[in-house]
């Protein structure tokens, strides 16, 4: 009973120990940030909070320095001759699902070997003859002895745009199928504001990462949620910091935190 008693004390009490850590360089982050050596101060004492819970990080703490605001999207619906056109030298079959909003083609690649290297390479081959590479990037990569799919996500003004996607589902055989639903951005909001730090966003994010995992990417960039989009004709998108990192069982899982304040 004893032993039980001492035990919830001592859990009580790192908790309570953990919130003041946080707390504390919470309230911090109004130091001065153009000064390099505070910058490598706070990065440091947020390393050892999240230390406390196992969580490394591979990335650096991310500054952006210029005001931000929302942008207005709409679903892109393609039109049937203009794909048909674009799709006209090649050999597979294109097709427009989901009132258009959805473009699916099914080729062919010509694989020297069945490994990520060559599949991106060819992809990438594939992409340049109709998309330019400063509107996409590559999100994630998933392989199986059977198949390789690829994620792909928009770019805005150099900042990620998540919510439309674009995946390749490749074959051993080099057959592959694309599925493409993109949005377009259709007006910027007028009032903009400075984002918080990307140490505020893992700070928030802290009870949402597993323990034993690790931080890969923290990047500024634009999300919406795309089930939200189908049921309106335009939207709007917020600024979120999108952390990305692996379990311990090499899963990558993205959480994305809101960048400005209310």
């Amino acid at each position: 009973m004893e032993n039980s008693r001492a035990k919830t004390i001592l859990i009580i009490a790192l908790f309570i120990s953990n919130a003041l850590l946080i707390f504390d360089a919470y309230k911090k982050m109004n130091y001065n940030f153009d000064d390099y050596n505070s910058k490598k101060k706070y990065q440091i004492e947020i390393k050892n909070i999240l230390d406390k819970k196992n969580i490394s990080v591979d990335s650096e703490f991310e500054y952006f320095n210029k005001d931000i605001g929302t942008i207005s999207l709409t679903h892109y619906k393609y039109n049937q001759d203009i794909v048909d056109s674009l799709f006209s030298e090649d050999d597979g079959i294109v097709s427009l699902e989901n009132d258009n909003k959805r473009l699916k083609y099914e080729g062919f690649l010509d694989l020297k070997k069945f490994d990520k290297e060559e599949v991106v390479s060819k992809i990438e081959n594939f992409l340049d003859k109709f998309s330019s590479d400063n509107e996409r990037y590559l999100k994630s990569i998933n392989y199986s002895d059977e198949f390789i799919m690829l994620s792909y996500s928009q770019k805005y003004e150099d900042l990620y745009l998540d919510g439309g996607f674009m995946s390749f589902s490749v074959r051993k055989d080099g057959n592959f199928t694309m599925r493409r639903e993109w949005l377009k951005v259709i007006e910027k909001g007028d009032k903009k504001k400075q984002p918080i730090s990307s140490i505020i966003a893992v700070l928030r994010a802290l009870d949402q990462i597993e323990p034993d995992s690790n931080i890969i990417d923290i990047n500024l960039g634009y999300y919406i949620n795309l089930d939200e989009m189908l049921k309106v004709q335009r939207s709007t998108a917020f600024p979120h910091w999108k952390i990305s990192y692996k379990t311990k069982d090499n899963a990558q899982e993205d959480i994305y935190i809101e960048a400005l304040e209310l």
